[in-house]
């Protein structure tokens, strides 16, 4: 019986039928993990949770944001109140003498007072520095679910290819035992045998490489997730296409508002706006106030030894800071200019990324359906009528070996097309800052 073509080819009982080495190699496929239900199928929304709470690289740019807003709240602190205490006046002939109308011992305090608004503005500074950082974890994790969820719907093409390969190898394999048959009778040329030898070997080869992709991916899907690179994941073992229709303005405007990387230079540019206001007041100059109190305990016939008191205030002269002062305030707005700049830049590159996901997301659903539909449908009965008119012989050998390669390369694209759907739609996530995400099941 030739698998899958509802068309019977008598053997005869005594020929020897070369199927050793296809059983092998489909029994080697059969039996791997990589072929299993759809309900042992790990879901994809708790490989994608797994990796954002296992993975390093978002943990250790949290822990980033968690200092930046610690340092929040010693922000703006003024500077300590100082303190200082002086032996004075004492007698360089004899410092131990106490005795000298002039010696005392001083108290004094002295505190720095910022511009108005010092405190206030270095918070703001403070705090909007988290705000990035904050952005690119946002960033970090939508990229990492795209990367686990690409992986994994290249893991099912994978195994989707590898099991369709599987049962187009069994089928060139039962063809070719039908041509040896006829070319036992003469009715065959020894060509036919050796071009359906070929494409078995060919085959048997390309299951080789899907193994090989398959290790590649896992391992990729393994280093995302935080485990050991062997361990196996599981996959639904088929995949329908996602024909989820997607409206391109409803992708801009959720990208527009969303998209953590445009957030992110929204949010550095504000920061150097905050920083050149901070610099405006910082070139203002500090203020230091100073208080003293003198303790004296020598009395003499003009001078009754009165304790004393001490008041003075200190300020540079803004000659250098003022000038520093503009200086800087000229290179947080030309910093901020240059993130304005670049938010435009990042917001025409990601029109032109989601309409080329779109225009290629429209193509493979498209594509998909056409292909399940249509061309499969019409490459399977043509590759059945020819060949059953090949066994009578109103079909020649090209033509039978054409439609089953035709057969072949139209159900390895439809995989690929709709394997498609779903890679598309993940990038569009991703680009629209969402993580509502549909999961196959």
């Amino acid at each position: 019986m030739l698998g899958g073509l509802g068309t019977c080819i008598a053997l005869e009982p005594n020929m020897e039928v070369p199927m050793i080495r296809f059983m092998i190699v489909a029994l080697m496929v059969l039996v791997s993990p990589s072929l299993v239900r759809a309900e042992d199928g790990q879901a994809l929304k708790d490989l994608v949770t797994e990796a954002l709470e296992t993975n390093p690289g978002v943990d250790a740019l949290a822990r980033q944001v968690e200092a930046l807003e610690t340092a929040v709240v010693s922000a703006g602190i003024w500077p300590d109140l100082m303190m200082g205490l002086d032996i004075s006046n004492q007698p360089v002939l004899a410092p131990l003498a106490v005795q000298h109308p002039m010696s005392g011992i001083q108290l004094q305090v002295q505190q720095t007072f910022k511009p108005p608004g010092w405190s206030k503005a270095q918070r703001a500074v403070a705090q909007a520095r988290t705000v990035p950082s904050t952005y690119a974890v946002d960033a970090m994790r939508l990229d990492l679910a795209k990367q686990v969820e690409v992986a994994w719907y290249q893991l099912i093409q994978t195994r989707m290819l590898q099991a369709v390969t599987v049962i187009h190898l069994e089928r060139t394999v039962e063809i070719l035992d039908a041509v040896r048959i006829r070319y036992e009778v003469g009715q065959a040329g020894q060509h036919m045998t050796l071009r359906l030898e070929l494409l078995r070997d060919r085959l048997e080869d390309e299951l080789g490489e899907f193994v090989r992709m398959d290790r590649e991916l896992s391992a990729s899907l393994n280093r995302a997730l935080s485990r050991n690179g062997e361990a196996h994941i599981t996959t639904p073992q088929m995949l329908d296409a996602n024909h989820e229709r997607a409206d391109l303005e409803t992708w801009l405007e959720q990208a527009m508002a969303n998209n953590p990387t445009l957030a992110k230079l929204d949010a550095m540019a504000e920061t150097e706006y905050l920083s050149a206001n901070l610099a405006r007041i910082d070139s203002i100059p500090d203020i230091t106030v100073r208080g003293g109190y003198r303790i004296r305990w020598v009395e003499t016939a003009t001078d009754p030894g009165m304790n004393l008191i001490s008041l003075g205030v200190t300020a540079p002269l803004p000659i250098g800071s003022i000038r520093k002062g503009k200086q800087q305030v000229q290179i947080h707005e030309l910093n901020a200019d240059t993130y304005v700049a670049q938010h435009h830049a990042m917001v025409d590159l990601l029109v032109a990324q989601l309409t080329g996901i779109h225009a290629r997301l429209e193509r493979a659903q498209t594509k998909a359906a056409t292909y399940q539909d249509v061309l499969i449908p019409s490459a399977q009965a043509a590759l059945e009528t020819t060949l059953n008119d090949f066994m009578v012989g109103k079909a020649d050998f090209s033509s039978l070996y054409e439609a089953e390669v035709d057969l072949l390369n139209l159900e390895r694209m439809r995989i690929g097309a709709a394997v498609q759907t779903h890679v598309e739609w993940s990038a569009a996530f991703a680009i629209m800052g969402t993580t509502q995400r549909g999961v196959t099941k």
